[in-house]
């Protein structure tokens, strides 16, 4: 009886599902093709105002070129020769929109058959008019000839203009037809829809509904006839049992999920220009623990690294390391802060936000916060709890940086006061490492009692000297794994390497284009700039200065193919050094046209390293530079044809990763080698 009422619910179940996923279906598809249908009206109900405005402005033409023979003196002359020719642009614009389409004018040119062949017979007339208001308008405006307009060519308009009016009537009337088939054929679908439905409701109804109905009034009533009670008691213990296991498992999946949240969060550290990061070493000791390490990356030259952990190891620490986490990525996309808030200054704010739920449960939050500024190569450290990092020397000595301030959540601590957090400025020099980590790890013993704080200042610090971080992480990696053994550690542990590439490997070259150069890419490329209050071309040969103190070059290639050459000296793949080359063209052309405005009086200067199968270049213009947030992210195949925008599209599309300083005049990409 138990089976049957499960085969039943189960035929119910499927029997449902299939028909409100085919209702679903439809609805959807009734949805995609209104849609579509509303788009198309709306663009005939443009095409049609527009068509009766030409019509309109035919007559005006006429009436304009009737009225210049009437004229009372030069100024009434005058009036009407401004108006006919005003008159006489927004015709023949909207003459060819309608024809063949227009953006602007929002006209999308797909004519059918028909109104293409009632576009071809007005043309004779349309070129009639055309040709003779040319005539009119080539006379002076201020002479006194305007008093006097040639007689033929009014006439040529007079006789002309019902012809074409004759054809753009029909014109019209056919793009008003051709709308209302598309208005009742849309009706139509919507009925078929509509149908289609009810159909389905009927038959659900009729198929599914009744005969489940039935089944399962069936099965009741031979329940009933059983010993009700027992049946009872025997349900509600299964369905007590069902909601404790369902409790069980609904509470390990919130802490899977909490953990994927966390994960999804953390933008774990990458490729940077000048500094070098390791990979991240996050080990917790729940699900969802509380230590997190994230990157932050802001529209201008800088890079955030962000190391939080959250006290305690429970439900509150979960949801507190989410709020936290949260609170960063907030602080991330909070355009108003990117390019003002110093490590201190975020410390701060982020405390004030997580008071009110650590004062509620107790909890509290310590932090590192490293404001990385790549352009000046220079880094500022903010501490709230978090044990000072370790700044390793190349010579095997290490001293702990920053000030330690007070712990977030359970202090309230106001901006310039004395007691806030403290940033501490921190340059790295060849071969030095700053290493960042959680408490976790100095306080783990091993199962002698040694804590590894002790390990690491005795025996891995010199072993550290002159390591690149990867190679400095996977050896603390290995010491502490060791140190662990078989035991698991007591608490959060994370931690990552920052150095930095070598300062005087770093090779530059410095050029201004010759003049040959400059015209030849003129030649490719025309931008027009405002110039004395009009429109021009931007730079003139004739004014190009060429400074015996910077190389001159010929050709593009000339700037970037030393570093072609160190590449493939290096093992890098033949479509790897390809996609580079065209990206450092991209970017060295943009540089001579959008920064020096094809200036041959300034310089652009290509500075690059190839460090650790990394290329690092920037290319440097003298130009006022841009706002790389308005640079477009998507070309299509139209666009492509463009010139503006599409060379940082290329750039961004080969490149690893993209920089801008905060002028926007200097650009840094990053290209990894491809190992595989």
């Amino acid at each position: 009886m138990a089976e049957q009422g499960a085969d039943n619910l189960r035929k119910f179940t499927v029997g449902y599902v299939v028909g409100l996923s085919l209702i679903a279906i439809l609805m959807i598809a009734a949805y995609l093709m209104v849609q579509k249908e509303l788009a198309g009206l709306e663009s005939d109900a443009r095409v049609i105002n527009l068509a009766g405005r030409q019509r309109m402005l035919s007559h005006l033409i006429t009436n304009r070129a009737i009225l210049l023979t009437e004229s009372y003196g030069a100024k009434d002359a005058l009036s009407h020769y401004k108006a006919l020719e005003e008159h006489f642009i927004d015709w023949v614009n909207m003459q060819k929109g309608l024809q063949h389409g227009d953006e602007s004018l929002s006209l999308p040119g797909n004519n059918s058959s028909v109104i293409a062949g009632y576009f071809k017979k007005m043309r004779p007339s349309f070129e009639e008019i055309e040709n003779a208001v040319n005539t009119l308008l080539a006379q002076d405006p201020e002479s006194t000839s305007m008093l006097y307009p040639a007689s033929s060519s009014i006439s040529e308009i007079i006789n002309a203009s019902p012809v074409y009016l004759k054809w753009m009537d029909k014109a019209v009337f056919q793009y008003q037809q051709e709308a209302d088939k598309k208005h009742h054929a849309l009706t139509s679908y919507q009925l078929y829809i509509l149908y289609a439905v009810l159909f389905l409701l009927l038959f659900e109804t009729i198929f599914i509904f009744r005969p489940i109905m039935a089944g399962i009034k069936s099965s009741y009533n031979k329940i009933k006839q059983t010993n009700v009670g027992m049946e009872k008691e025997i349900e509600e213990r299964r369905w007590a049992e069902k909601l404790l296991q369902g409790h069980a498992k609904n509470m390990e999946s919130a802490l899977i999920r909490a953990e994927e949240v966390l994960n999804l969060l953390a933008k774990l550290p990458g490729l940077m220009p000048f500094f070098v990061s390791s990979p991240v070493y996050r080990r917790t000791k729940t699900i969802g623990g509380g230590d997190t390490i994230r990157r932050l990356d802001f529209q201008s030259q800088y890079v955030g690294i962000y190391l939080h952990d959250v006290s305690g190891h429970d439900i509150h620490e979960i949801l507190l390391n989410i709020l936290a986490t949260a609170v960063v990525d907030d602080h991330k996309i909070n355009p108003t802060k990117k390019a003002v808030s110093v490590p201190s200054i975020f410390l701060t704010e982020m405390n004030e936000r997580l008071r009110q739920y650590c004062g509620e449960t107790a909890h509290y939050v310590t932090a590192a916060y490293l404001l990385i500024d790549f352009a000046n190569r220079s880094m500022k450290l903010s501490l709230a709890g978090q044990p000072k990092p370790w700044l390793i020397s190349s010579d095997g000595t290490a001293v702990q940086v920053g000030e330690v301030g007070y712990i977030m959540g359970q202090f309230e601590i106001k901006p310039g006061a004395g007691d806030r957090y403290k940033d501490f400025p921190i340059t790295l020099e060849n071969g030095q490492l700053l290493f960042l980590y959680s408490d976790g790890l100095m306080e783990q013993e091993d199962e002698a009692g040694l804590l590894f704080e002790e390990k690491f200042e005795a025996d891995i610090v010199p072993m550290l000297k002159g390591l690149a971080p990867d190679e400095a992480f996977k050896l603390v990696q290995s010491e502490f794994e060791t140190h662990l053994g078989e035991n698991s550690p007591g608490d959060d542990v994370s931690f990552v390497f920052i150095g930095c590439r070598p300062v005087d490997r770093y090779e530059t070259i410095e050029f201004i284009p010759s003049k040959e150069l400059i015209a030849s890419i003129k030649g490719e490329r025309v931008p027009l700039a405002v110039v004395d209050g009009g429109i021009g071309l931007i730079g003139n040969l004739d004014d190009i200065e060429e400074e015996p103190s910077c190389k001159i070059i010929d050709n593009i290639s000339e700037a970037y193919e030393p570093i072609l050459g160190k590449l493939s000296s290096s093992g890098w793949s033949q479509d790897s050094i390809s996609k580079i080359k065209i990206a450092l063209s991209e970017l060295v052309m943009n540089a001579i046209i959008h920064g020096n405005l094809y200036s041959g009086c300034g310089s652009v200067k290509v500075e690059h390293i190839l460090h650790s199968d990394v290329l690092e270049v920037s290319v440097t213009d003298i130009g006022s530079g841009i706002d790389d947030s308005t640079l477009p992210q998507t070309f299509d195949d139209e666009e492509m044809l463009k010139t503006s925008g599409r060379g940082h599209y290329i750039i961004s599309m080969y490149a690893d990763i993209v920089f801008f300083n905060g002028v926007g005049n200097k650009c840094w990409v990053i290209f990894k080698k491809d190992n595989s």
